[in-house]
C-alpha cells in the first residue's frame, strides 16, 4: 500500500475477504503479508513535508475501518499453524493490538484479542504479551464490558497469560480474577 488512506482500507479489507480457504492464508503468509498488516495497525508518523509540497501531506492517523480489517485478517493468521504467530510477533503486533483492544472499535477489539489469544496460545509468546505496557489491562477490560465473544476471547487469552508468574500477578493485581470466574 502507498499510504493513501482509503487504499490502505480496501487492501486490507480485500486480502480479509480473500483468506476464505487455508491456501490463500498461506498465499499471504508466504507472500510477506504479515508486516505489512501489523503496520496498518499502526497510525503513520506525521509527514515533514508541507502539504504545498510533493501532493498531499500524510494523515497523523488510519481509520478505524483500516486497523479493523487488519485485526481481522491477523486474527485468521494467528490460529493457523506455523510461523505466523512468531510473524506477528517480530513485526511488533503485540503492542498495537493491545492498543487496538482499547482504542478500536468493537468489532476491532474482538479481532485484537483473537489474535492475542492465537499468539498466547504458543508458550514462548506469553511473556512478550505479559510486558506490553496495558496489554493485560485492556484485557480484563474487555471482560468487564464487550459482547460475550470479544469476552470469549480476552478470557482465553488471559487463561493462557495466567500461566506465566507475571500473568497471573498482573490480572489479580486488575481484579481480573473476579470477571474470568464468571
Amino acid at each position: 500500500s502507498d499510504g493513501i488512506p482509503e487504499a490502505e482500507r480496501h487492501s486490507a479489507s480485500a486480502l480479509w475477504q480473500l483468506a476464505t480457504t487455508a491456501e490463500a492464508k498461506t498465499s499471504i503468509m508466504d507472500a510477506g503479508g504479515i508486516p505489512p498488516l501489523v503496520e496498518l495497525l499502526r497510525d503513520p508518523p506525521p509527514s515533514e513535508t508541507p502539504a504545498d509540497e510533493k501532493g498531499p501531506k500524510d494523515l497523523a492517523i488510519r481509520s478505524p475501518e483500516t486497523k479493523e480489517a487488519a485485526a481481522a485478517m491477523l486474527s485468521e493468521l494467528a490460529r493457523l499453524q506455523g510461523d505466523n504467530k512468531s510473524d506477528i510477533v517480530k513485526a511488533g503486533g503485540v503492542s498495537p493490538l493491545a492498543a487496538l483492544m482499547h482504542e478500536g472499535s468493537p468489532a476491532a477489539q474482538k479481532y485484537a484479542a483473537c489474535t492475542l489469544w492465537g499468539i498466547a496460545q504458543e508458550t514462548k509468546y506469553r511473556r512478550t504479551i505479559c510486558e506490553v505496557p496495558f496489554a493485560i489491562d485492556h484485557l480484563v477490560e474487555l471482560l468487564r464490558k464487550n459482547h460475550e465473544e470479544t469476552q470469549g476471547f480476552a478470557a482465553s487469552t488471559l487463561v493462557c497469560l495466567a500461566q506465566e508468574k507475571d500473568g497471573r500477578e498482573q490480572i489479580m493485581a486488575l481484579g481480573g480474577a473476579g470477571p474470568l470466574m464468571t
